[in-house]
Parts: structure tokens; C-alpha cells; sequence
């Protein structure tokens, strides 16, 4: 699986490239912003992009509004260290496969990216985690 991390918190992108490194899922980037973020899906087609909610230059919504009207068949894993139930109704709205909260540890983060991965896109819906 080839992902593709879209976070502007450096620090927590590198972990979480790290983390993903260790289960071997191939990290093919990582975007700081959310325009970084819609060239680097086109550009480099990953399966699943680990989008961050708020970002500069485009939010995490706004990315996925962009790749939807695209067509993209990248699946989206939402990742926010908030998350309201209106954030959740809009990420499943806009075709998200998951929502993520980074107050999950990162084990939990990486299966969820696994499971996302797996997916063959039916039932988007059904995948929107509660955490």
C-alpha cells in the first residue's frame, strides 16, 4: 500500500511515517499544506492520503472536495486532534473511509490506515471510526 501523509505538524508526520515505515506501508510523501497535498495525490497516486483536518493554503476538507471533484480513487483517512460530530458528518459526506483522532496512539492510528487500505472504497459510510 502507497500513502501519502498531509499534516502541517512536522513532528507528528515524521512519527507517523516512522510508525508506518515499521509495518511496512510504503510512505511515498509528505505534503505540509493542503495545496501540497492535491498536487502530490495527483502526482504521485497513492492509495490511501492521512489528511489533517486544518492546514494552511486549503483545509483537510477543502483537499478532499478538490479530489472528489477529480475523481480521485485515492481513499481518504481523516486525522484531526479535534474532531466534532459535524467534522465527522462532513468527512463521511465528502468520502472519507475513516476518521482519526491523534489523541489515538499511534499503533491504533496505523492499523486503522491498514483496514483503510483494504477497503475497496464500498461502504464509506460504515468505516467512519467513532473514536
Amino acid at each position: 500500500m502507497r500513502v501519502l501523509i498531509a499534516d502541517d505538524q512536522r513532528l507528528f508526520a515524521q512519527a507517523l511515517r516512522a510508525a508506518l515505515l515499521e509495518y511496512d506501508i510504503d510512505v511515498v510523501g509528505i505534503a505540509e499544506d493542503g495545496a501540497e497535498a492535491v498536487r502530490l495525490v495527483r502526482e504521485l497516486a497513492p492509495d490511501v492520503v492521512i489528511l489533517d483536518v486544518e492546514m494552511p493554503r486549503a483545509t483537510g476538507f477543502e483537499v478532499m472536495e478538490r479530489l472528489r471533484a477529480e475523481g480521485t480513487k485515492t481513499r481518504v483517512a481523516v486525522l484531526t486532534g479535534g474532531g466534532s460530530a459535524d467534522d465527522r458528518r462532513r468527512a463521511a459526506e465528502l468520502g472519507a473511509t475513516a476518521f482519526l483522532s491523534k489523541s489515538q496512539t499511534l499503533d491504533e492510528i496505523v492499523e486503522s490506515v491498514r483496514l483503510v487500505g483494504a477497503l475497496s472504497g464500498i461502504a464509506n459510510d460504515a468505516a467512519i471510526s467513532n473514536t
